[in-house]
């Protein structure tokens, strides 16, 4: 049954989820869980049900530790590849540029113009076992690359009262007005 498959697919994420982190945390490489992912341990926090599926595994990390994450996720069973954001994994098992494994370089600019760049691994959160980008900046970033995707996450973030009206005063202004957006018209 399709049903069976979707369910497989999301379970092959987690596994590759649990397995980057995994193999970052035996080498005690400092990360943080970015991306669909991040929302995902944060919503459901509150709301299980309203946890969406990704594909994909994002993580960022300093450049400076490169080196040796590249090997310890090799070492977990990951191929190395120039990806469109940067360096990217493949899974052994599931080759596929849709199901990646993408390392993202804290420091690059998000947005130039706002001067929001991707937040390093110092701080964050604990959720289900993994170190996961704080929510504030998780919302930072997500308003700042302001991609269809994006604003998804935030919409979903703010159904299940993560976020709402009191945090317009904790972004920069252009943020701001982005979340407004999003809360003034939640289904827009």
């Amino acid at each position: 049954m399709s049903i069976n498959r979707a369910i497989a697919a999301v379970q092959q994420v987690r596994q590759r989820l649990f397995a980057v982190t995994t193999a970052l945390e035996n080498e005690e490489i400092p990360y943080a869980v970015i991306g669909g992912n991040a929302v995902a341990a944060h919503v459901a926090t509150v709301d299980e049900a309203g946890v969406r599926n990704t594909r994909d595994v994002d993580v960022v990390l300093h450049w400076d530790d490169l080196r040796r994450a590249s090997e310890a996720l090799a070492a977990a069973g990951f191929i190395q590849y120039e990806g469109k954001a940067g360096i990217s994994f493949h899974d052994r098992s599931e080759p596929k540029p849709r199901f990646d494994v993408d390392l993202v370089r804290a420091g690059v600019s998000i947005d130039p113009q706002l001067r929001i760049v991707h937040p390093g691994p110092k701080n964050f959160d604990r959720l289900s076992g993994m170190r996961v980008l704080p929510l504030i900046d998780l919302v930072t970033v997500k308003l700042g690359q302001h991609r269809i995707v994006d604003r998804v996450h935030v919409r979903d973030m703010i159904d299940i009262g993560l976020i709402d009206e009191t945090w317009l005063d904790r972004l920069q202004p252009e943020l701001a007005a982005r979340l407004k957006e999003l809360l003034d018209d939640p289904h827009g």
